[in-house]
């Protein structure tokens, strides 16, 4: 895995994480597989997608680049935006 470089950010002393706040941070792709209920929303150039599930078991469906999101996914479940 690449290290990141902070210091080419040039982020002001205000704007740094402490070593505690950074243990915290998470990587992944805005999917949730925790516990308790989620709902996921997609906005659409005509409205709207979304979805809700009670067992956590949400997350957002990708365009085939992986650049961005085109939908949601609950329980199985999916709804894309129409084109």
């Amino acid at each position: 895995m690449k290290k990141l470089k902070l210091t080419a950010l040039d982020l002001g002393a205000k704007e740094l994480l402490t070593r505690e706040q950074l243990k915290n941070v998470m990587g992944g792709d805005g999917s949730g597989s925790g516990t308790g209920s989620c709902t996921y929303t997609q906005n659409c150039a005509n409205g709207s997608v979304s979805c809700s599930s009670p067992t956590g078991d949400c997350s957002f469906i990708w365009d085939d680049t992986h650049t961005f999101t085109i939908g949601v996914k609950c329980d199985g479940d999916s709804h894309t935006c129409k084109s």
